[in-house]
């Protein structure tokens, strides 16, 4: 479910509760629902449950793979619509 569905706001994850390798690309931290808090949970997962060379691997894939595509996600959530959706109308 949705922030919009709950009516619930996000909840911040601080970037010291980050991995390593996503606290520089979030410094203010991350919102829940957002790719950056889908990478940590990832990222968390996959340390406790993986071998360390494994474990290394996954991080080159985030940090060569997903950052590029994915670093530029909103930090901040708006239970309003988005300025493009009110332009339409």
């Amino acid at each position: 479910m949705t922030s919009q569905e709950t009516g619930v706001a996000p909840r911040l994850i601080p970037a010291t509760s980050l991995p390593e390798d996503l606290q520089d690309l979030y410094p203010g931290g991350t919102v829940e629902g957002t790719v950056g808090a889908l990478l940590c949970d990832f990222l968390t997962y996959a340390k406790s449950r993986l071998r360390p060379h494994t474990y290394q691997n996954y991080r080159v894939i985030v940090r060569t793979h997903l950052l590029p595509r994915h670093a530029r996600t909103p930090r901040h959530c708006s239970p309003r619509e988005p300025s493009w959706i009110s332009r339409r109308k």
